[in-house]
């Protein structure tokens, strides 16, 4: 499919369909943004009069899916090097492109389904020989998706109350540790970076061009040569700059897998594209882009190579994990339920008060409901919101082979030595039971997805708590 791809993008003026493909991303970013930012406004309108403002999450599903075809596109067209100036242009060439892309970005995911062997994830032979993707399994999992595109939609407020209640982690670009560690993973410091952002953005202004295609020699010189020196300016087309050089033997064929996030020669990860001797830019995709750099910096999600930003985004993943901990603690705490003690990092090893016989960590929230006699201990995990089906099986794997193992035994412990409790709240006995929750700040991967061995462990999400605090004690 990516082949054919390739061979009718030939059949196009390259130079110009590289364009279109541009203002069309451009074009897209504007448009979701803006589905988002009027739906509350527009939704309350239409009832006033009686009718509903349908089917905006299915424009949003299409300007998502229609944002990948069109950086999967302009990825091809540079990647491969693409040269056409004649065009054989056509309604039926157009519409033949974006089915193969479709179709190529669709398989893709499936395979990665396919791929880690998922129960039931093998296609079927219909009785008219058609072959038939496994719908159920599909289904299951593309609602993770739409729970969390419906959630941004219809419940901005939930949002909102879960980001006031329990903020995530946000980076400080102004620390030492940050801009040494950014300088080594890019060549230049952030705050170079973000000068020639708002130069080329200011540019592009002022000639009132959104898209703005310019020769990269008038570009160095007259936007890059007024923030970064020749050197800087280097390392700034080795990083940012989308161009054919990339594409060697080092590329990892994921890289270049559409139905992939976070790829080294993704679009929103080069927002800046070199084409025939012109570097092409739109405000949009360079907006979306810093939002996406920043996003990954802050949660720790950034492909690194340094061994400064590998040592700094460890400490972040530190810091998460016990930011989460300690707002969900708080979150309790000023609810002021009555009859519930809280804690939080409490250990369960050798020599604590939960004087277990071998380490097994932290109950890193502990709720004793004395009214329920219900002891809850709680795992949190700050995971990030996985954005396709490979990041979402790959957190359901994470959880099911490297953090549930211990939860289980230390929920076991806890469940054996129920009066080891006593040393927290006094009236702890017998009769008390225990439940332990795993709870992860964005929607857990793990109840999407069929398990062989059953836990007696419930997953919760943040915004579960934030709808409904009492669920831990149902």
């Amino acid at each position: 499919m990516a082949t054919e791809a390739k061979e009718l993008i030939a059949k196009f003026n390259t130079e110009q369909l590289l364009y279109n493909l541009l203002s069309l991303h451009h074009a897209i970013v504007y448009w979701s943004g803006l589905t988002h930012g009027r739906f509350k406004q527009l939704s309350e309108a239409y009832a006033y009069i009686g009718a509903k403002f349908e089917n905006q999450l299915e424009y949003l599903n299409q300007y998502s899916e229609m944002n990948i075809l069109t950086q999967g596109l302009i990825e091809y067209i540079i990647l491969d090097d693409i040269h056409n100036e004649q065009e054989e242009q056509s309604i039926e060439n157009i519409d033949r492109l974006f089915a193969l892309m479709h179709f190529n970005t669709n398989m893709g995911s499936y395979i990665d389904q396919l791929s880690a062997g998922l129960p039931n994830s093998e296609l079927s032979i219909l009785d008219n020989g058609r072959l038939a993707l496994p719908k159920t399994l599909i289904d299951r999992i593309n609602s993770y998706f739409y729970r969390l595109r419906e959630l941004g939609l219809n419940h901005p407020e939930l949002l909102r109350e879960l980001n006031s209640l329990m903020p995530q982690y946000d980076i400080d670009t102004t620390t030492p540790e940050f801009n040494i560690a950014y300088e080594k993973e890019f060549g230049l410091s952030f705050e170079k970076y973000m000068s020639l952002f708002h130069t080329a953005y200011d540019y592009a202004l002022k000639n009132q061009r959104p898209i703005v295609k310019i020769p990269l020699h008038v570009f160095k010189n007259q936007i890059a040569g007024k923030c970064l020196t020749e050197q800087e300016f280097s390392a700034f087309m080795g990083h940012y700059v989308l161009q054919k050089s990339l594409k060697t033997e080092e590329l990892k064929p994921s890289d270049q897998w559409l139905q992939r996030y976070n790829r080294s020669v993704q679009l929103t990860a080069r927002p800046w594209v070199l084409f025939e001797g012109n570097l092409y830019f739109t405000t949009k995709t360079l907006c979306e882009s810093t939002m996406i750099l920043m996003e990954r910096l802050s949660n720790g999600t950034i492909r690194k190579r340094s061994k400064e930003m590998n040592s700094f985004v460890a400490g972040i993943n530190k810091e998460k994990g016990h930011l989460f901990t300690m707002n969900v603690s708080d979150y309790y705490k000023k609810l002021n339920i009555e009859g519930v003690y809280i804690n939080e990092e409490v250990a369960v090893k050798p020599g604590k008060w939960l004087n277990a016989d071998s380490d097994l960590g932290d109950i890193d929230i502990l709720l004793i409901n004395i009214p329920r006699k219900l002891i809850v201990c709680i795992e949190a995990k700050d995971f990030v919101e996985s954005r396709t089906v490979y990041e979402l099986i790959q957190q359901d794997r994470k959880i099911v082979t490297k953090e549930l193992a211990h939860v289980v035994r230390r929920d076991e412990w806890c469940k054996k030595n129920i009066l080891s409790f006593q040393k927290y709240v006094e009236a702890v006995d017998k009769t008390y039971t225990v439940k332990t929750i795993f709870l992860t700040y964005n929607e857990s991967a793990y109840n999407y997805f069929e398990h062989e061995e059953k836990v007696d462990i419930l997953f919760l999400s943040a915004i579960d708590l934030i709808e409904n605090p009492m669920v831990v004690f149902d």
